[in-house]
């Protein structure tokens, strides 16, 4: 995947043979209904991507997220564009491509020397990037949906959560074969919990002083959002 281009350059308008509508719709119910709870979720898991250094430091260059007031327009602005794909109809979707930056924009992971794994000649925007944000956007909620306030909810409408992002992801560019939503909801557990165990959890025992200002950045510029009223609560929850 990481040495895939990120946008495959499919027609934006094609729909896919696998999609749901109906199920992709269920999806977006659930996300609007838990909106709230899935926003702090993307805030926490940016914790995570911060921890693959060389995505850091493109957003440490952009200077569009390194103090909190930066960090708070960055990522409120993101949450807004959230909202709009979970209200949009899928097959009038416009714009494609400029989603398909904001979504890369928003949180990209590493481009090379990533713990624990060695990865060279990769493309500036891999489909490995694209897969790894969207594992941002829905994973933990996928997981460990208690911990977040999400009780009794049913495996259907997780399934339908994970099809709305695969259906996203599609839209995005991210070929199927790389597209972390593919599968049955057990295999994207699973595929979540090896990913966090295998890149995240290496990556935190070496974080930089550079991943520490961008997570204090972003835990001050959005502690209204997140309801978090300490910094060490936050890290640790």
């Amino acid at each position: 995947a990481t040495f895939e281009d990120g946008d495959c350059d499919r027609p934006a308008n094609k729909i896919p043979d696998w999609l749901d509508i109906s199920k992709f719709y269920r999806g977006q119910q659930f996300a609007l209904r838990y909106f709230c709870t899935l926003s702090i979720s993307n805030l926490m898991s940016l914790l995570m991507i911060f921890s693959f250094a060389d995505g850091l430091k493109p957003l440490i260059l952009s200077q569009k997220s390194n103090t909190p007031y930066r960090a708070f327009k960055r990522y409120l602005s993101t949450i807004r564009r959230f909202r709009n794909w979970y209200t949009m109809s899928y097959t009038k979707c416009p714009m494609f491509q400029t989603i398909a930056k904001d979504f890369a924009d928003t949180c990209p992971l590493a481009k090379s020397r990533q713990c624990p794994y060695t990865m060279s000649k990769m493309k500036g925007l891999n489909q490995g990037d694209m897969s790894g944000t969207q594992f941002a956007c829905m994973g933990l909620i996928v997981l460990y949906p208690e911990q977040f306030g999400i009780y009794n909810v049913s495996d259907e409408d997780l399934e339908a959560f994970c099809h709305l992002w695969r259906g996203l992801g599609y839209l995005l560019g991210i070929q199927d074969q790389y597209n972390f939503c593919r599968g049955s909801l057990q295999e994207i557990r699973q595929r979540t919990e090896d990913f966090i165990e295998h890149w995240v959890k290496p990556n935190l025992s070496t974080v930089t002083a550079e991943w520490e200002h961008m997570s204090i950045s972003l835990y001050e510029g959005n502690g209204v959002i997140s309801y978090f009223d300490n910094y060490k609560v936050f890290l640790l929850y």
